[in-house]
């Protein structure tokens, strides 16, 4: 049988070099969706519905093929409240995201979800990852942002990068998440669609 494209609706390079990290080739066609949060929305459930609008609105241009659409949210755990982080988008913004998370415990909800294109099937699931930070120095959060420079990185850090020694612990069953893409949970949904993600490797060489 014929194993059709994989199309990854997202513009986010670490996305698409974690899929080829892993001996994928997807096509990218970034979604344009708004990404507002709806009222009482809560991260866990924002970061489902905005995969799932991704992965729709690009498979409307096409008549075959797998969209992947994924969406991370994360939030801080203060005392009596959690607070979302975005991309910080500056230094000082970094600075503050970091002073914050310092010695506190963030969750990251990934979500990814999958449409077959030409059935309109979809499959959704979401990993949550558990950071838990070290209490850092103002000095450290300084000499770390300007290491990675990360202000487009939700959190304010790159894992993948000098960001991992900003933690005590990451709790989670796929670490991958934290880079934007659970890769267990996108082989979980192609199987779902009745896709060997096996297949996929084969045809990408």
């Amino acid at each position: 049988m014929l194993v059709r494209q994989l199309i990854l609706a997202s513009g986010s390079p670490y996305r698409l070099q974690r899929l080829k990290e892993a001996g994928l080739d997807p096509l990218v066609h970034a979604a344009n969706i708004d990404e507002s949060p709806q009222k009482h929305e809560d991260a866990l459930t924002l970061s489902a519905r905005l995969s799932k609008e991704k992965a729709y609105a690009v498979s409307a241009h096409y008549q075959n093929g797998f969209i992947i659409g994924s969406d991370q949210v994360a939030e801080v755990l203060l005392d009596s409240h959690s607070e979302r982080l975005g991309k910080p988008g500056s230094k000082l913004k970094a600075q503050e995201q970091l002073a914050l998370c310092s010695g506190r415990t963030v969750k990251f909800h990934t979500s990814l979800t999958v449409v077959d294109a030409e059935s309109k099937r979809d499959v959704t699931q979401t990993e949550t990852v558990t950071v838990i930070f070290n209490t850092l120095t103002p000095s450290q959060i300084a000499t770390y942002i300007n290491a990675d420079n990360p202000i487009q990185c939700a959190g304010s850090f790159m894992m993948e990068r000098a960001g991992i020694f900003l933690f005590k612990k990451i709790l989670s069953e796929d670490p991958n998440a934290l880079i934007g893409i659970p890769m267990i949970a996108l082989r979980e949904c192609l199987t779902l669609l009745e896709v060997d993600i096996f297949d996929l490797l084969k045809r990408s060489k």
